[in-house]
């Protein structure tokens, strides 16, 4: 964007065989009105996706300020919506 300041988009995607994919349904039979929800694994592959935006500002020196947003891009329900960080780096 500028010398001091620089975007920080990224794209992560894993894939996790024969694990399962976590689902919501009703629980087993003890509830008749099916009102009880419950996690169930169904078979298969699990795929996670997130994507990352950030920025990394040079603030003096060798001092390096980045702060990122981290999301989830499908609904595998194992990760956090969003998520933020903040660092601080310094190099000799």
């Amino acid at each position: 964007m500028t010398p001091m300041l620089s975007r920080r988009p990224d794209f992560t995607a894993r894939t996790i065989t024969n694990i399962g994919r976590p689902r919501l349904g009703p629980a087993p039979a003890q509830v008749a009105d099916g009102s009880v929800q419950q996690l169930h694994r169904q078979a298969g592959d699990l795929n996670l996706r997130l994507g990352l935006v950030g920025v990394k500002r040079h603030m003096a020196g060798t001092w390096l300020l980045s702060t990122a947003t981290l999301f989830a891009l499908d609904d595998a329900k194992l990760t956090d919506e969003l998520s933020w960080s903040l660092g601080f780096n310094w190099t000799r």
